[in-house]
C-alpha cells in the first residue's frame, strides 16, 4: 500500500532550472510516447539536496489559444503524474538514480482526465522499465 503523504507534488519536484532544461532538451535525453503526452527523459548526476525525480509540465501556446485550456491540460497532467508517481520514484530510489522529466502535451485538444491518467501511468512505467 502506498502512503497517503507521498501523493503529493510539492515545488522542489519541479524543474525550475534552466541549465537542467538545456540539458533536457538539447538531444542528450531518451524520449517515450504515449498518446496524448509525450515524455522526454534522462538521468542526471547524483545530487543529494533534490528528490530522486524532476518534472516539467508543458502544454503549447500554438496548440491553445486561451490560457484557460492550458492551464486545464496542464492541471490534468500534473494529477495525473501526483497519482502515479510513485511507480517511478520507487524504482529510481531503488537503483539510486536520478531522473527528470518532461511532460508535453500532442495533441491540439483536451481529453478526459481518465484518459490522460491512463496515457500517464503507462509513460510511467515505460521509464521505471528502461532505467
Amino acid at each position: 500500500m502506498v502512503e497517503a503523504s507521498r501523493f503529493t507534488f510539492k515545488k522542489e519536484e519541479r524543474i525550475c532550472s534552466d541549465k537542467l532544461l538545456n540539458e533536457l532538451f538539447s538531444g542528450k535525453a531518451a524520449s517515450l510516447s504515449s498518446y496524448p503526452i509525450h515524455c522526454v527523459w534522462m538521468k542526471v548526476e547524483d545530487e543529494s539536496c533534490v528528490p530522486a525525480v524532476r518534472v516539467l509540465v508543458s502544454v503549447s501556446k500554438r496548440k491553445f489559444k486561451h490560457a484557460v485550456d492550458r492551464n486545464r491540460v496542464k492541471r490534468q497532467m500534473r494529477e495525473a503524474y501526483r497519482l502515479g508517481k510513485h511507480i517511478l520514484t520507487d524504482v529510481a530510489e531503488e537503483r539510486g538514480c536520478k531522473l527528470v522529466l518532461a511532460f508535453v502535451w500532442i495533441p491540439a485538444f483536451k481529453k478526459r482526465s481518465d484518459e490522460v491518467r491512463l496515457a500517464m501511468n503507462s509513460l510511467l512505467c515505460k521509464v521505471a522499465k528502461s532505467l
